[in-house]
């Protein structure tokens, strides 16, 4: 009888270990699916430069450049009317307050909605 018992006590071994392990397997399965695919980052960029109280931004483009819808660009938070095209060389300027730094945004649209924030600096 002592025979029958140790059979029974690994046979329960056993179960716990596959339990455990399709327990493991689908907690492992529900977290995998929660999470959301990374967004695409394009590689496409901007420079700014102060001459003064005019900030002059210019786009460079990139390899991802034709997938630029539009562009728009801010200087301390404000929107600026003069429009940088999606051309690479193309420059825009706006003013700021001589002797006083001021943070300069150029962000991106591309034709699949999504945007980016192509150059975030303080001149």
């Amino acid at each position: 009888m002592d025979h029958e018992h140790a059979v029974s006590q690994v046979v329960a071994v056993v179960l716990m270990v596959a339990v455990t392990a399709i327990l493991a397997g689908i907690v492992t399965s529900l977290c995998l699916s929660i999470t959301q695919p990374l967004s695409e980052t394009h590689s496409i960029g901007a420079k700014a430069e102060r001459i003064d109280g005019t900030i002059a931004v210019t786009y460079y483009g990139g390899q991802d450049a034709r997938k630029v819808h539009h562009l728009n660009w801010t200087i301390d938070g404000v929107e600026q009317t003069d429009w940088l095209t999606p051309q690479a060389g193309s420059t825009a300027t706006g003013t700021a307050t001589a002797g006083t730094s001021c943070r300069v945004m150029v962000t991106a649209t591309f034709h699949d909605g999504a945007g980016q924030i192509i150059l975030d600096t303080t001149l």
